[in-house]
């Protein structure tokens, strides 16, 4: 079974085609798009955008139908009308309203949160733009006024997530399950067996990805460090040698305490996972003097990090925001002093415009970006826990960078003096988001904060909700090579019979190990050049030399 998706030629638009992929990637079944009824390969199912006046028209052709406002190439317009749609437990803020109920007299609403038509054998509509609201948050369109001075925060309260007290809440995660749920129920009444390439190789519940902005390596600042030199050197010439050694080791003690770097080497060592360090390239940053990262203690760390599977990453600085040419410069800079190829980076202060921010980091010849988070305030900026591919609307443009957005790090979440149980309840919400939607949950730490108060209680605790889930951790280069390898499983239905079917899938080259879904049937146990192992309901890990495998499935339909 595949999916098709169908949007008639009049209503293309290149912002609908990139929310398809969105769709049809984080779903995970065979799709095609299509622009003609006539095209609906069988077996499978339809899911049509269609304008208000054809509604009728095409649900009698397609089984899911979603409401075409036509708002989707006039995104100002849409972002004045805003309504709630109630699906189970969530109070869903859409943008361009609800299809007006005069269009809908035939239909009558179901807890399912589609209209059903009065008479058999039309589809289910949608009743919203589910493909505007998509495009609306992964665009960040609503940030389109932002603009920056000297500060560098970023304003989260103008968010309609965060107006709606709905920015813990992945929005767009909601909408594809709600769709999945639609799709899942109709394979059900037409009694088919669809197979789907799960979120994460080994069928995690999650993905998790650590990472470590390095903006402190010494606790002194520079010009206390300039006084306490000054009296070493005194007491030196003096030759009051006892309070020259103790100055000196007073420095090297605090010093010692703002790198973390072989305490968190060893923890991730221990538990077999990769970090992502983005390192800032210039150690002088407006009247901030940072770190050298030609010294011989960095080569050193980066000549360590190498060796244990860590990704070394950019952290441009404050004043590359907004020049393509200066992350290029930086960029080029870390990757020659690390000896890596530098294929990220997280703005400083997380002082981004998007999607400029987006487009100058692919002009610098970055794969990623992971600025996308606010300064105070955690949770899902593009209401989304997955990584997703960019989109320039200023120019119509779809970009090839990926965006791995930010959901909480020490400074965005609620600070108390004493301890940190006024952030419990936000890390395991934002965790528990992640999980129940199967994302990828990005965090940050400091590595200067690794063992300060309340930071590091906040660490041991994030962790430990962590440790209640099956997680797959890499760092966020790892992440970015499955989601390439995951999209590029291909998935073939080569015959069918009452019960027996067969699927071919063809793998990347360096891709053994994955998993499938199985709706409606299960696996044969009779398959050759194939390891499985069943891992949920319907639900397989797989492993494979081959490069192309066949594979026998039983179906559950009687």
């Amino acid at each position: 079974m595949i999916i098709n998706f169908l949007v008639e030629k009049e209503s293309y638009s290149r912002r609908a085609a990139y929310v398809i992929r969105i769709l049809a990637r984080r779903l995970g079944y065979p799709y095609q798009m299509i622009n003609d009824p006539a095209k609906i390969s069988s077996p499978s199912i339809t899911v049509a955008y269609a304008k208000e006046v054809t509604l009728d028209e095409i649900s009698r052709r397609a089984p899911i139908v979603i409401l075409n406002s036509e708002k989707i190439r006039q995104l100002e317009r849409a972002e004045k009308q805003i309504d709630l749609f109630q699906w189970k437990e969530d109070a869903i803020p859409v943008i361009g309203g609800l299809v007006d109920s005069k269009i809908l007299k035939h239909w009558k609403p179901s807890a399912e949160g589609v209209f059903n038509h009065k008479k058999k054998g039309s589809g289910r509509i949608v009743p919203f733009d589910l493909y505007l609201n998509i495009f609306y948050h992964l665009s960040r369109f609503e940030e389109k006024w932002r603009h920056f001075t000297d500060e560098t925060q970023t304003d989260h309260t103008t968010s309609l997530l965060s107006r709606y007290d709905d920015l813990k809440n992945p929005l767009v995660d909601v909408l594809v399950k709600y769709l999945d749920e639609l799709i899942r129920k109709k394979i059900g009444e037409e009694k088919l067996t669809a197979v789907r390439v799960m979120n994460w190789p080994g069928g995690e519940q999650m993905g998790v990805a650590f990472s470590h902005d390095v903006d402190i390596t010494r606790e002194i600042s520079w010009p206390e460090r300039i006084l306490k030199n000054t009296k070493k050197i005194y007491f030196y010439l003096s030759g009051m040698k006892s309070y020259y050694k103790q100055l000196s080791e007073e420095i090297e003690e605090k010093d010692t305490q703002a790198w973390n770097f072989p305490e968190l080497i060893n923890f991730y060592t221990e538990q077999d996972w990769h970090a992502t360090f983005f390192f800032l390239a210039k150690w002088l940053e407006g009247r901030h003097l940072r770190y050298n990262i030609r010294s011989k203690k960095f080569i050193s760390l980066f000549k360590q990090l190498r060796q244990t599977g860590h990704e070394i990453a950019l952290h441009p600085s404050k004043y590359a925001f907004d020049k393509a040419s200066a992350y290029r410069d930086e960029k080029n800079k870390l990757a020659s002093v690390s000896a890596v190829k530098v294929q990220g980076m997280r703005q400083h202060y997380l002082r981004a415009k998007f999607p400029r921010l987006w487009v100058l980091a692919e002009k610098a010849g970055l794969l990623y970006d992971a600025s996308l988070g606010y300064n105070f305030q955690s949770g899902f900026r593009a209401g989304t826990t997955f990584p997703f591919q960019t989109y320039d609307y200023t120019e119509e443009k779809l970009l090839s960078l990926t965006e791995f957005s930010l959901h909480l790090f020490e400074y965005n979440l609620p600070q108390s003096t004493a301890d940190d149980s006024d952030s419990r309840p936000v890390i395991k919400k934002v965790v528990e988001q992640v999980a129940k939607y199967g994302g990828l949950f990005v965090t940050l730490l400091h590595p200067s904060n690794y063992n300060r108060e309340p930071y590091r209680s906040q660490w041991d605790y994030l962790l430990a909700e962590l440790n209640r889930y099956k997680i797959f951790v890499a760092s966020l280069a790892e992440h970015l090579k499955w989601r390439r390898q995951r999209e590029r499983i291909q998935l073939a239905w080569t015959g069918t019979g009452e019960q027996k079917q067969r699927l071919m899938i063809n793998l990347p080259e360096d891709l053994e190990i994955f998993s499938l879904e199985i709706i409606g049937g299960r696996l044969s146990p009779a398959n050759k050049h194939l390891e499985s192992e069943e891992i949920g309901s319907g639900c397989y890990r797989l492993k494979t030399s081959e490069q192309k495998v066949s594979v026998a499935l039983i179906s559950d339909a009687r």
